[in-house]
């Protein structure tokens, strides 16, 4: 059995390069997006933040205080119905 000794031409080595170059570009063009992925889903966050408390205040009115003191929450002892329309 003749044992055959293989070469790495110049076109093996390049394209070999090539790929470790792209992978390292790929790798850091992640680690430059993911703080402004992560910004974009945290003004997102807060948008919806804002969108439900102004709908919650324009539901509720001005007097949507929950808790009595800080440390507990306090259930409402009632409930506001809507009006029976006939």
């Amino acid at each position: 059995m003749q044992h055959r000794h293989v070469t790495r031409t110049s076109m093996d080595l390049t394209d070999q390069f090539n790929h470790s170059e792209l992978a390292r570009e790929k790798m850091w063009a992640r680690i430059h997006l993911i703080p402004l992925l992560q910004a974009e889903e945290d003004r997102d966050q807060v948008r919806r933040y804002w969108a439900d408390q102004k709908r919650e205040k324009e539901l509720m009115g001005e007097n949507t205080k929950v808790y009595n003191n800080e440390s507990r929450f306090i259930r409402p002892t009632f409930a506001v119905s809507p009006a029976v329309s006939k």
